[in-house]
C-alpha cells in the first residue's frame, strides 16, 4: 500500500514537472514556402551606332602625311621592297678598278708599200697536177702599182730544181700593156717533160721581164721577194 502511494506521488510530479514544462515552451511560428518567381530577361538599351563620315578631300593647302612607309628590317628572300634604302655596304661599294697592263701593246707592224712598178702575185698551172709528156700552161697574175699604164715584154723561165743556176726551159716572150691594177693573164707557149725513169721530177717557174738587149729581170711580190712557183710532174 505504502509503495503505491509512492508511485502515485511520483507520477503526479513528473505529470506536474510536464505541465510546466509545456506553459513555459512557446508555440512554434510556421516558416512560409519559398515562392519560385520566373526571372525576365533584362533589357538593354540598343547601341547607337553613329553614320560613317566621309573624310573631306584633301585641298590644295592641306600637306600630305611625310612619315615614310614602315620598311620590315629584314626583307624577304624572295621580294624586295622599291622603298627599301641600299645599305651601307652597297651605297659605298666601288667598282673594282681594272690595272692598267704593265707593257704598253705594241702596235701590228704596217704593211710595206711597195714602189710603183710590176709584180707577180700568183701563178696557177693548167693542168694543175700534170704528168710526164703532157704539155703545161701558165697563168700568171701580173699587179701594176703605178697609176700609168706599164708596157713589158715578158716570159716564163723554168727551172729544174736540182740545177737552179742553169735554165731548162722558157715560153715565148710576149708584150703587153699593162693598166693600174691587177690582171691574169696567160702565158705564151707551154712546158713539156718526158719521162725520166724517176717517179717525179721537180721544177720551179718564175716570171721575167726582159730588156732593150733582152736580158730577163725576175719580178718580185709586193713584199720584194723574187716569185717562184713549184712545178711537179710525175708518172
Amino acid at each position: 500500500m505504502k509503495k503505491a502511494i509512492l508511485i502515485s506521488f511520483a507520477l503526479a510530479i513528473v505529470l506536474l514537472a510536464v505541465a510546466a514544462c509545456s506553459a513555459a515552451a512557446p508555440t512554434p511560428t510556421p516558416v512560409p514556402l519559398p515562392v519560385f518567381v520566373q526571372p525576365t530577361a533584362l533589357s538593354q538599351p540598343a547601341a547607337t551606332i553613329a553614320p560613317p563620315t566621309a573624310a573631306p578631300p584633301p585641298s590644295a593647302t592641306t600637306a600630305l602625311p611625310t612619315t615614310a612607309p614602315t620598311v620590315s628590317a629584314t626583307p624577304s628572300a624572295t621580294t624586295a621592297s622599291a622603298n627599301v634604302a641600299p645599305t651601307t655596304a652597297q651605297a659605298t661599294a666601288v667598282p673594282p678598278t681594272i690595272p692598267p697592263p704593265s707593257v704598253a701593246p705594241t702596235a701590228a707592224p704596217a704593211s710595206p708599200v711597195a714602189p710603183p712598178g710590176l709584180y707577180v702575185t700568183a701563178m696557177r698551172l693548167d693542168p694543175p697536177q700534170p704528168t710526164h709528156g703532157q704539155a703545161v700552161s701558165f697563168y700568171v697574175t701580173f699587179l701594176n702599182t703605178a697609176a700609168t699604164d706599164n708596157n713589158q715584154r715578158w716570159q716564163v723561165y723554168i727551172y729544174k730544181a736540182d740545177t737552179p743556176t742553169r735554165r731548162n726551159n722558157e715560153t715565148t716572150v710576149l708584150l703587153t700593156t699593162f693598166q693600174p691594177g691587177s690582171v691574169e693573164l696567160k702565158a705564151l707557149g707551154t712546158f713539156t717533160f718526158g719521162p725520166t725513169g724517176s717517179p717525179c721530177d721537180y721544177f720551179y717557174a718564175v716570171v721575167d721581164i726582159l730588156d732593150i738587149n733582152n736580158k730577163g729581170t725576175d719580178l718580185t711580190q709586193p713584199d720584194g721577194k723574187t716569185f717562184q712557183k713549184a712545178l711537179v710532174i710525175c708518172q
